[in-house]
């Protein structure tokens, strides 16, 4: 059965019945997450044929130039709609060993495309500051989204509990031989006792949904990278990859 741990989060015990419904509900997200890679390559297929007539119909000479600007509105949402679909396609697809050198801003801002709806619903005020003319470090680039994608995750949950809108502040930049990445939010620091457990594997203080593996994925998709995952009051989750030498 579940128990509490000595620091007042829920250590989860998946043989316990109690469960089945936390349960019911990764093995239904795990089932739709099967249906993404064939609904994005179908996807993809309408958007190169919208594409491909939209710039046709601007190479048009006889196109008012109204209808010129109309339709480049057209080709940006579906570049748009394009990087979403891709984005998407990277984490949902099974995971590979497959590192190479990476654009670490070009993952964050594709992470934060994926979570763009969801901030404007929750009125989350997002900022990223990143800075330019980084190295490319060797990392294995789905992995490296998903891990900051439980990341988020979990900071938008930690912003929830709040009850009203909060904001989250993002940075990348270079520190020595490694590059860092921050994630922050405007809610109260995580508490100490909790800090202790929070990356361990089946603990969680979050609601029954919640199955306690987000942060202890992140940490080990991140590690697997030579690379470490922390957490400190000043700066909110720090996710640290080495420069390649050279």
């Amino acid at each position: 059965m579940n128990e509490k741990t000595p620091d007042g989060l829920i250590q989860l015990d998946f043989g316990d019945p109690a469960n089945e419904a936390r349960l019911q509900h990764l093995f239904r997200y795990a089932q739709v997450g099967r249906c993404v890679n064939g609904v994005t390559h179908d996807i993809n297929n309408h958007l190169g044929a919208a594409m491909a007539y939209a710039e046709l119909s601007l190479m048009d000479s006889e196109v008012a130039e109204e209808t010129q600007e109309q339709i480049e509105k057209i080709i940006t949402a579906i570049d748009k709609c394009g990087k979403l679909v891709s984005t998407l396609t990277g984490i949902a697809r099974p995971l590979v060993d497959n590192a190479n050198m990476i654009d670490v801003n070009g993952v964050i801002r594709g992470v934060l495309m994926l979570r763009d709806y969801a901030f404007r619903v929750a009125k989350t005020e997002v900022t990223a500051d990143l800075a330019e003319n980084l190295p490319s470090p060797v990392a294995d680039s789905p992995k490296l989204q998903l891990a900051l994608l439980y990341i988020i995750f979990n900071v938008e949950e930690h912003l929830a509990e709040k009850g009203t809108p909060g904001k989250i502040a993002i940075r990348s930049f270079r520190d020595g031989d490694n590059i860092l990445i921050t994630v922050k939010d405007d809610g109260e620091p995580i508490p100490e006792a909790i800090q202790r457990s929070m990356f361990e594997p089946y603990v969680t203080s979050k609601a029954e949904e919640s199955a306690g593996m987000g942060l202890s994925l992140a940490r080990k998709m991140v590690t697997g990278q030579q690379g470490e995952l922390r957490y400190d009051a000043q700066n909110g989750f720090v996710l640290q990859l080495p420069v390649a030498a050279g």
